[in-house]
């Protein structure tokens, strides 16, 4: 596996800002914190892995690259949509919780495939 620091910076950062975004967004001030540093984490996960980790296989990394940034636009759409809600903090822990462990199940299995 191969780490380019520089797009692992720039992900890094776009997913601050986009965490940023959602806070200004959500009106509800018990649930802005935990919904920017829980958006704020998956999404860094998920980008770093798009943008700055490469596998060695060709193959295995177009499929990584397509995965990660699949569960990044679904957790950039399911924590946009609690942005606008008045929503439970057991339901959205899990559902972040759930997304993102399916995302490593996936990853770890690609990883492991060889071409």
């Amino acid at each position: 596996m191969k780490i380019d620091f520089v797009k692992t910076i720039i992900a890094v950062a776009i997913s601050c800002l986009i965490a940023y975004g959602f806070y200004s967004i959500c009106k509800v001030d018990e649930l802005r914190w935990l919904l920017t540093i829980v958006s704020g984490v998956v999404m860094i996960i998920t980008f770093v892995f798009t943008l700055g980790v490469k596998p060695k296989a060709e193959r295995t990394s177009v499929m990584f690259t397509t995965m990660s940034s699949i569960f990044f636009i679904v957790f950039c759409a399911m924590n946009l949509i609690f942005a606008f809600l008045n929503f439970s903090k057991p339901l959205f822990i899990i559902l972040n919780g759930v997304v993102l462990l399916i995302y490593a199940l996936i990853a770890n299995s690609m990883l492991k495939c060889k071409e």
